[in-house]
């Protein structure tokens, strides 16, 4: 904000200020303590211009040109006012806010599924000589059965050794052969009552806030799209990642999906605050910060690779359109 100049009374002071707002250059009037009357151009783009103009006014205050803005002024602050107010009631803080029953189906249909399948698995705490819960063998990415036939059939050295098969049949044997439905639903499995209560909340606070704002089937997409680039990082990380020697691993969790869904929100909430959806800093430094601690190592064996993964295509999602039109605002000004 630029104080370009001052004016001796307030009737002069406002004519200038609406001829301003109808020039689109925002601004206001204060008064000082002499008794004049400022003008601050809010916009440092603008200063250059508005500059011009103060000087043209001095100069020739009963030029025609500025007759007539006062009209045009009212009208353009009066729908600023109601701009400002309906992003008013738009705003969403993502920590405060909601699902809204009606709003986001989509939303509690995907935690009515998750706890079913909590129930059913019994959360997979079961005894280690038990066989893995049959809803939960339908919905992994690669079945424990299917895994340990490829890793049988390889080399007896290679078995004892700890390399690895000789492709990446033994985490991906089950969805070449069709299952293609693998590479979605390890979202819906989880391992132990804290990991489903943390997922459902995260999922319950950004996921229903965003299909609220962005609709059913936009925010089903990303649902769709998260999981399956999260799980296939993931199966990969398995594979060739260098700390796996088997070259096979049970995983799931809604976390990679709602690692998309925090990087869509934080990249809406950067580049187009006009949706009215905001992630604070703390917000952000936290799911940051988990993420970095759960690659340490010390709060157990995450599928990290999901979580970068999912990461990654929330912040593209969210991020990529604004930066394309802004690449291409900047191509054109390269070649004009």
């Amino acid at each position: 904000m630029r104080l370009i100049g001052t004016l001796p009374d307030q009737a002069n002071a406002t004519r200038l200020s609406d001829y301003f707002v109808a020039q689109r250059l925002p601004n206001h009037v204060d008064q000082s303590r002499t008794g004049e009357y400022e003008i601050w151009i809010e916009r440092d783009d603008d200063v250059e211009k508005a500059q011009a103009e103060y000087v043209a006014y001095r100069s020739n205050p009963t030029d025609p040109r500025f007759d007539g803005a006062s009209t045009i002024a009212k009208k353009l602050r009066t729908q600023e006012q109601k701009q400002t107010e309906k992003r008013r009631k738009q705003f969403v803080d993502v920590r405060t806010q909601h699902a809204q029953y009606g709003n986001s189906v989509v939303t509690f249909a995907l935690i009515a599924i998750c706890v079913a399948v909590a129930f059913l698995s019994k959360l997979n705490m079961v005894p280690a000589d038990q066989p893995t819960p049959a809803v939960t063998t339908a919905l992994l990415f690669q079945t424990p059965d299917a895994a340990m036939r490829t890793i049988d059939s390889s080399p007896l050295d290679r078995r004892f050794t700890g390399e690895r098969p000789p492709s990446f049949s033994t985490m991906f044997s089950t969805v070449t052969s069709g299952q293609i439905w693998r590479t979605i639903t390890p979202m819906f499995i989880h391992f132990g009552p804290v990991h489903i209560l943390f997922n459902m909340m995260m999922l319950y606070q950004i996921g229903g806030v965003l299909e609220r704002v962005r609709g059913p089937g936009r925010f089903l997409t990303l649902v769709i799209a998260a999981a399956l680039i999260s799980n296939l990082t993931e199966a990969l990380w398995v594979v060739f990642g260098p700390f796996n020697k088997v070259g096979f691993a049970m995983f799931g969790g809604m976390s990679g999906v709602n690692y998309a869904l925090f990087g869509y929100a934080w990249m809406l909430g950067t580049y187009r605050p006009g949706l009215g959806i905001r992630l604070n800093q703390q917000t952000v430094g936290l799911m940051l910060g988990w993420l970095v601690l759960c690659m340490t190592g010390l709060v157990g064996n995450i599928a990290n690779a999901a979580h970068v993964g999912g990461l990654i295509v929330g912040v593209i999602a969210g991020g990529w359109p604004e930066v394309a039109r802004r690449l291409n605002i900047r191509g054109g000004m390269r070649i004009g």
